[in-house]
């Protein structure tokens, strides 16, 4: 495996920042395709919430996804209609932790979404 640098000026660019919110508290807040096409595996992330008690470990889940990869879903599922969206991996996000997630090398560029826990 090849060292990788992560320090020092120039490695890190913010590529998406957002507040999200539910229009309705009684409902959970919806969840969003990152605009941001990724062709770097690593990935720091991070989630905060205001109003979460401190005892709240979880934020949501990140999807990597790829059109990159050409699998027709019909092969696994036959009777549905024909996909070439693959997901990839699927990553735990913290609340209030900044963390580095590592994704799969299997697509040369890929896609995210993220999925909040229904109590936030």
């Amino acid at each position: 495996m090849l060292p990788v640098t992560l320090q020092g000026a120039g490695k890190w660019e913010l590529l998406f920042t957002a507040n999200l919110q539910s229009p309705d508290q009684r409902l959970p807040i919806t969840g969003i395709e990152v605009p941001s096409l990724f062709t770097s595996r690593y990935l720091a992330s991070g989630a905060t919430s205001d109003t979460s008690p401190l005892t709240w470990i979880r934020a949501g889940y990140l999807t990597q996804f790829s059109e990159d990869i050409s699998i027709d879903s019909r092969f696994v599922f036959p009777n549905q209609a024909a996909s070439n969206t693959i997901d990839l991996t699927t990553k735990l996000v913290k609340l209030n932790a900044i963390q580095l997630l590592t994704f799969s090398e299997l697509a040369p560029s890929y896609r995210l979404f993220f999925q909040p826990v229904i109590w936030l």
